[in-house]
């Protein structure tokens, strides 16, 4: 029998039915019905086949029938469905520990974007605005396996708006450095180019096993900064909006390696505006819960203030090698929202607008470790705008290539 959970009002969720609200005539189908091993609205229809349609005995088939159906069997919140066959653990020979993939806007369109970091270099897929993503294309031959002897364990990459274009631009931590390949556009990119000689393997000694490093803006000038969780705190680089940044300044006293004991195997760390005041916040997940400093809009932070008691090691039991979180504005509001993938689904804890979240609830339940078979080893799991609604659906690098939960 599927699964049915209280969801609550605010993501417009159906409450929980009993079992015994079965119609006698119903046969209970699996959750994932028509064979495709997701759960999508075709899953919804064939239930409706295994039922008698009228559920609620008007003598009618309505709306109010298929609301029924929802309610019962605990219809998932997003509908999943094949973006494109590539960028897969078989589609393309992906892995995790060389290739990176993620999501970013890089036409400036308002939809986001597939970008892998490959062998050969940097290779983009263009968001079709429905769920859908073009056929992938060379967009620099650099930041990869081959291509400048990138590698996962030493050097992190992703994309950031660096110049306040608009669009996601490529940026590396090196050896030396930061580098950065300003966008052109149109899903290729420039030569990289050196942003600040800090933040690298050999320019301050960070270890990708100790020191997070990512790309926010901190300030609201539409540009983003580099930012480095170090041994002492997080650490902050300025952009000057040419693809260069400022030297690093300390921007609070903690989530560090030993400034609070936070370390890459247990507590996940980022950047995300969570107040809507278009200043990227430094966000935690400690063995707690979920910590929160605001931004002061200068590159530093308030002190850390627990955002909500879940989502932590000891909090939930979440785990870095099984359970991916991350932070995304799910409903549209402005600010961004706390995202887990757990065993059984995807979990969110919606943001109050000042540094704190409510209590998590269930938006899908696939995507997960035990909900779809989904691995932190093999496939990676992300939240991003793929439509251009201003709502972060659901991205997942499954085997077969790129799945997409859009809210239905």
């Amino acid at each position: 029998m599927i699964a049915v959970h209280e969801f609550g009002h605010a993501l417009g969720f159906a409450h929980e039915q009993n079992r015994n609200d079965t119609p006698s005539s119903c046969i209970e189908p699996q959750q994932e019905t028509n064979g495709d091993t997701l759960i999508g609205s075709w899953d919804l229809k064939s239930v409706m086949n295994y039922c008698n349609p009228d559920w609620n005995g008007d003598g009618e088939l309505s709306s109010t029938d298929i609301t029924m159906v929802q309610q019962f069997y605990g219809s998932p919140y997003y509908d999943v469905t094949l973006g494109v066959a590539s960028f897969g653990y078989n589609a393309g020979g992906w892995r995790v520990e060389n290739h990176p993939r993620m999501m970013a806007d890089v036409n400036g369109d308002g939809k986001a974007d597939v970008v892998g970091f490959a062998n050969a270099g940097v290779y983009v897929s263009l968001s079709n605005g429905n769920g859908t993503f073009q056929n992938p294309q060379l967009g620099v031959a650099s930041f990869g396996y081959n291509a400048g002897g990138w590698r996962t364990q030493n050097h992190p990459r992703m994309m950031a708006d660096v110049n306040g274009d608009g669009k996601a631009d490529v940026v590396g931590f090196a050896n030396a450095g930061v580098y950065v390949s300003l966008s052109n556009g149109n899903g290729t990119f420039q030569n990289p180019q050196l942003g600040v000689a800090s933040f690298g393997y050999n320019a301050g000694g960070w270890r990708t096993q100790n020191h997070p490093r990512m790309m926010a803006d901190v300030n609201g000038d539409g540009k983003d900064d580099v930012v480095g969780f170090a041994n002492a705190g997080v650490y902050v680089s300025l952009s000057n909006g040419n693809g260069t940044f400022q030297h690093p300044q300390l921007g609070v006293a903690s989530f560090g390696y030993n400034a609070g004991g936070w370390r890459v195997e247990n507590h996940p760390r980022m950047m995300a505006d969570v107040n809507g005041d278009g200043k990227a916040d430094v966000v935690g997940f400690a063995n707690a819960g979920v910590n929160v400093s605001l931004s002061n809009g200068n590159g530093t932070f308030q002190n850390p203030q627990l955002g909500v008691a879940s989502f932590g090691y000891n909090a939930g039991g979440w785990r870095v090698e099984n359970h991916p979180r991350m932070m995304a504005d799910v409903n549209g509001d402005g600010n961004l929202d706390v995202v887990g993938f757990a065993n059984a689904g995807v979990y969110v804890s919606l943001s109050n607008g000042n540094g704190t979240f409510d209590s998590a609830k269930q938006i899908s339940n696939t995507f997960g470790n035990t909900a779809g078979g989904w691995s932190a080893q093999k496939h990676p799991r992300f939240m991003a705008d793929i439509t251009g609604d201003g709502k972060s659906e659901i991205i997942g690098f499954g085997n077969s290539g790129v799945h997409t939960g859009i809210d239905q």
